[in-house]
């Protein structure tokens, strides 16, 4: 278990995306968990972007919360770098869904680089760290950071019950492997396992700001949520005790989440030891998912459609280097040709942007399209 001081939670009131009130929110929320850095620290920003969302559709991280974190740690004379990878590939990806968000602007506005993950080279973690998956591929650049500011959502989510501070961390994952892992579990307690697994794999320390200010009652996605006030910023350095309570504030409790009691059990948490610094009025959210545990109907859509699969065209010019980025093997040259091997691949879409003469194509599903279309008609 992390340090007792790690357990503590701060809960700030903060009534609207005002910038001025954004700031001094998070000020007080940093300062009542005695939050300090080093200068010159390397610091990633990791926000939630969970599709190419606006900020008023409530289901990704508002960029006020990233406008005040990148001031902050430049204040503290910190590199810092923003980074995620969407959950559902439509043409654009994370690129798009930085500029929809209008975390692109803050990025421009202070100079600082923006990642989409499944750009860098993926790589295995350590089987140690693991303790459901047999394997784990991860960008390798995770940890070369000093401190992982995890920036989550507060919103419901529709499988996992709760997404919150240790849920946005599965943003790390690359690209469509995310879709993958979720074929690996039969139900949460196992899809909980995966999101423990990658938790303990990263190697930074994890400073957690959540946006409480408006949730997503009904999500994880804006298509099947419905903001709602809330009114909280809530920090902690460690993501399991923020979402201990964050989950009470819209009406769960923390033995309702698989990823608490999963937690205890693996003494990353003990939520009798969580400390909180503030006080909150609960604001019960409508669809929250409770009951008995249930399989995974891994034939879903939102699962097995939701990603692409990359292609080889005529231009390639057998350069190798998909080969050498490929942390599967999935590529290799037989009789002077490229071949490309589907079941190897984990769909981290890092082949396609090390290829230097584009002969590598991500190929859409028509869910993906008709997910286009929707968004487009109805602007969800």
């Amino acid at each position: 278990m992390r340090g007792d001081s790690d357990n503590n939670v701060s809960i700030v009131p903060c009534d609207s995306y005002k910038q001025n009130e954004i700031d001094d929110a998070i000020e007080k929320a940093l300062g009542k968990i005695n939050f300090e850095i080093k200068p010159r620290s390397k610091i990633l920003i990791k926000p939630n972007l969970v599709s190419q969302n606006t900020p008023e559709q409530g289901s990704v991280t508002h960029y006020t919360l990233i406008d005040f974190l990148c001031r902050y740690f430049q204040r503290k004379n910190c590199e810092v770098v923003i980074g995620e990878s969407s959950s559902f590939y439509i043409k654009g990806y994370t690129q798009l869904a930085y500029k929809t968000s209008k975390i692109a602007d803050v990025a421009k506005k202070y100079s600082i680089p923006l990642v989409a993950f499944e750009n860098e080279k993926i790589v295995s973690v350590p089987q140690k760290n693991l303790k459901f998956l047999d394997e784990l591929y991860l960008p390798e650049m995770i940890n070369d950071f000093d401190l992982i500011v995890d920036v989550p959502k507060l919103k419901t989510h529709m499988l996992m019950r709760f997404s919150g501070a240790l849920k946005n961390l599965y943003g790390i994952p690359p690209g469509g492997y995310k879709q993958l892992l979720h074929l690996k579990t039969k139900n949460i307690n196992e899809f909980a396992e995966i999101l423990l697994d990658i938790y303990q794999s990263i190697k930074p320390k994890i400073l957690s700001v959540m946006d409480g200010v408006v949730g997503l009652d009904g999500g994880p996605a804006a298509v099947l949520g419905k903001p709602k006030k809330v009114g909280y910023i809530l920090a902690s350095m460690n993501p399991l005790a923020l979402d201990v309570v964050a989950c009470q504030i819209i009406g769960y409790s923390p033995e309702d989440l698989p990823t608490i009691t999963l937690a205890e059990k693996r003494k990353l948490i003990n939520v009798k030891d969580v400390q909180v610094f503030g006080k909150f009025n609960k604001v019960i959210f409508d669809k929250l998912q409770n009951g008995p545990i249930v399989d995974i109907k891994k034939e879903s859509a939102l699962i097995t459609k939701t990603y692409a699969v990359p292609r080889v065209t005529s231009k390639c010019n057998l350069c190798k280097k998909c080969i050498s980025r490929c942390p599967t093997g999935a590529y290799k040259i037989e009789n002077k040709k490229l071949k490309f091997d589907k079941s190897k691949c984990i769909s981290c879409y890092s082949c396609v942007p090390i290829c230097p003469v584009g002969a590598i194509k991500l190929k859409e599903f028509k869910m993906n399209k008709f997910f286009t279309f929707v968004r487009r008609i109805f602007r969800i």
